[in-house]
């Protein structure tokens, strides 16, 4: 399950952070969801927290849904949005 938290944080820090960006393959994409309300915009896109956040939400549901339970999916989801956090303190840190 770790592995699996370790894994979402890095993708969704790849994607809203590098992918996204204008010159990049889904430069496009972030220009398109710019025109959304914020609301609908920062959980596509506009935020790595919402991101990751949305990412670990449907994951969790969609993998362990068999053995669903709340309290450990709330957990997951706080700890992608940590892991994600931490990757963000290291690229600030190592700039």
């Amino acid at each position: 399950m770790i592995y699996e938290i370790i894994i979402i944080a890095i993708c969704s820090y790849v994607y809203v952070n590098i992918l996204t960006e204008q010159g990049m393959i889904l430069g496009w994409w972030y220009d398109l969801l710019k025109k959304l309300p914020e609301w609908l915009f920062n959980p596509l896109v506009g935020c790595i927290y919402c991101v990751t956040g949305q990412v670990a939400l449907w994951y969790y549901l969609f993998t362990y849904w068999n053995e669903y339970n709340l309290l450990t999916h709330i957990v997951y989801i706080c700890l992608s949005i940590f892991a994600v956090e931490i990757i963000m303190i290291i690229k600030t840190k190592t700039q």
